[in-house]
């Protein structure tokens, strides 16, 4: 190797080195909001913790109603269950995004919109039909009460909570 080659190789061999020390130097000393920024780069998603208390108080509703019913009521126990299992879906649903999402800028927000409104529609659906088991419930036991429509989640669970609060007092 003829000599200028050697102090070029040598002297970008030191560069290089030194290039590598400060970079690990700012990576430790900053480490920590290295790691904050790359978790809020995959954190895409803030949940409404007003949507996931309404799917849980659903769900508690469920098993309120589970827990009225007769042992003979088998059929109805088992479509219950199945109403819990799609509460439960819904509210895990709800909670995970795909960390890509976050790579598709205004398509990706419009997604997450989208499947919140599919999620919202679902749960009001399977609330309204619990609905009318409590309804049929109630109407067995002697307790009858109105079915209102909800056009709200919030409505829907306020309908239940009534006509179970009727049912608890027999």
């Amino acid at each position: 190797m003829p000599t200028p080659y050697r102090h070029i190789v040598l002297r970008d061999s030191i560069l290089f080195f030194l290039l590598i020390a400060v970079v690990q130097t700012i990576i430790q000393r900053n480490s920590t909001t290295y790691k904050r920024q790359l978790y809020n780069l995959y954190a895409v998603h803030e949940v409404d913790p007003a949507f996931l208390q309404q799917a849980q108080q659903g769900e508690r509703q469920i098993k309120t109603l589970l827990s009225l019913l007769a042992p003979d009521e088998y059929e109805h126990k088992k479509q219950l269950h199945t109403l819990e299992k799609d509460i439960v879906h819904i509210r895990n649903a709800y909670e995970k995004n795909s960390p890509a999402l976050v790579f598709l800028g205004p398509i990706g927000s419009a997604s997450i919109v989208l499947k919140e409104q599919r999620l919202e529609k679902k749960l009001l659906k399977t609330l309204t039909t619990t609905n009318k088991f409590v309804a049929q419930l109630a109407h067995k036991r002697n307790r009858p009460c109105t079915k209102p429509s909800a056009s709200t989640i919030e409505t829907a669970l306020n309908n239940n909570e009534h006509i179970l609060t009727l049912l608890r007092q027999t």
